[in-house]
């Protein structure tokens, strides 16, 4: 098992979580060839929505910390905190 999936499922045990595969490479469910940082971000703040979610906190590690910026910056008012894990932090009007 990945370090991610222990991590993750040992969060699962402990708090309601749901560690979400964006669409990279094919890894997710629904691989789709457009995928870019706003389809992602776009996946992070639809999945917010549709559960209803309010004081998300939201992990995000190397490019993740740009896909949850994105999300706190479209939903705020569904986070209640952003970690980065050794993740790029991007400044206002920052883009890849």
């Amino acid at each position: 098992m990945s370090p991610w999936l222990s991590s993750s499922a040992r969060l699962a045990r402990s708090a309601r979580s749901n560690p979400e595969r964006a669409r990279l490479g094919g890894e997710a469910t629904t691989p789709d060839a457009r995928v870019n940082l706003a389809s992602h971000t776009g996946d992070v703040t639809s999945f917010l929505e549709a559960e209803k979610i309010s004081g998300a906190i939201l992990c995000g590690h190397s490019y993740g910390g740009m896909v949850i910026v994105g999300a706190a910056d479209r939903v705020p008012d569904r986070i209640g905190t952003v970690v980065y894990v050794d993740a790029y932090v991007a400044s206002d009007g920052d883009s890849c």
